[in-house]
């Protein structure tokens, strides 16, 4: 069987569906089964096509993210697809499906007769309208328009969460043609520290993209009170918001600044490697405010045993049980509620991270997922 992973972006960049792109086809590999990725050249310094561990990338099209190379980087997939028809039996779209790459890989699959499987990570993902939309807007270019239109013609879908699925079906797609799996870790990697914690602060630990829908700018004013209660509390910022339209990391500097935050809150950027990270930190926090799928960095911090601090929105509470192996707040003063409670029990802390890692290998174990996979491409080929 011969998979082709179609991901507008991939390493380097380091992102959710990058990460999850790389790990799920590394573990198909290990499996025996034949995967190739194809992706956007984004950066100069990288080559067209490489070879990791038995894993072959390729990447298309004009460097850099501009309107002008994303039609070039369509382009360059619809040639390459057209030279590959024959090697390929199945397409599996990761990323935004309102993307140009992924919607001219739907339309492709229709034409060279290879079924797409695309996969939806976030809700909101077929929708500019509403507070359920994940990017709001007054104003859709029709173009814009023309490739969500084709974004919902994929022959079959994968959805992350029960949430996905119901608006997935609510759009009219036939249940049929929805497989629900969520994402995987690697539970081997990402083991809890086998070193004491004993230090002179307690670490709250946040990965991923720097953008308005994380909820960080509200996080913020937990912070600043948690702060005022606790002076022994660190608060680590691990990402950016660097090619992200939605970026709100200047304000999020400038804010931390300007409420005089700036010895309790630390920015690391962009780390390849976060079990360190980990493994050192006390608490997860994810204070997002638009619904999730299944998070890498939640599940990754899961499986090093850390309590998750989270809000209760769709997606996480599919993953977190509030009171067990987290916290789900509902409001900004549940938040800090419960924010003050793991800064001041490590007792709490440990409990909910047994029950955190327990529950990630139960369900989100990517040899587990690859599995699954696998038995979802053998479907898709038998229909």
């Amino acid at each position: 069987m011969r998979v082709l992973m179609v991901s507008e972006r991939f390493f380097p960049l380091i992102g959710g569906a990058e990460k999850q792109c790389f790990l799920l086809s590394k573990q198909l590999v290990k499996k025996g089964l034949d995967v190739d990725v194809v992706t956007r050249w984004i950066k100069r310094d990288t080559v067209l096509k490489e070879i990791d561990g038995g894993l072959t990338i390729f990447r298309v099209g004009l460097f850099g993210l501009t309107h002008f190379s994303d039609y070039i980087c369509a382009l360059g997939l619809a040639l390459f697809l057209i030279r590959n028809r024959k090697r390929y039996q199945i397409l599996h779209i990761h990323g935004g499906m309102a993307n140009l790459f992924g919607s001219t890989a739907i339309i492709m699959g229709k034409i060279l007769n290879i079924p797409s499987l695309a996969k939806v990570a976030t809700p909101g993902e077929f929708s500019f309208t509403g507070r359920g939309s994940l990017q709001s807007k007054k104003y859709v270019n029709p173009l814009i328009k023309f490739r969500v239109h084709w974004s919902k013609k994929a022959d079959y879908y994968v959805a992350q969460t029960q949430s996905i699925r119901d608006e997935l079906l609510e759009l009219g797609i036939e249940e049929k043609k929805i497989f629900t799996q969520p994402n995987g870790v690697d539970v081997e990697k990402f083991v809890p520290a086998n070193f004491s914690k004993e230090k002179d602060k307690v670490v709250f630990l946040y990965v991923g993209r720097i953008v308005a829908r994380k909820g960080l700018m509200e996080f913020v004013e937990v912070w600043k009170k948690l702060i005022n209660s606790n002076k022994g509390l660190l608060w680590q910022i691990v990402g950016s918001g660097e090619n992200q339209k939605d970026s709100v990391e200047e304000k999020l500097r400038k804010l931390i600044k300007e409420c005089k935050l700036s010895h309790s809150v630390v920015f690391l950027g962009e780390h390849k490697d976060i079990l360190p990270l980990l493994n050192a930190a006390d608490v997860f926090v994810y204070p997002s405010t638009h619904p999730e799928g299944v998070a890498n960095s939640i599940i990754e911090a899961m499986a090093c045993c850390l309590p998750i601090l989270a809000t209760n929105i769709g997606g996480i509470n599919e993953i977190i049980t509030n009171g067990r192996n987290g916290f789900l707040a509902n409001n900004e003063l549940e938040l800090y509620k419960y924010a003050k409670t793991l800064a001041e029990s490590s007792t709490i802390r440990e409990k909910m991270g047994e029950q955190a890692r327990k529950g990630v290998i139960e369900k989100y174990d990517i040899k587990s997922v690859a599995v699954n996979y696998s038995k979802i491409y053998e479907n898709i080929l038998k229909n």
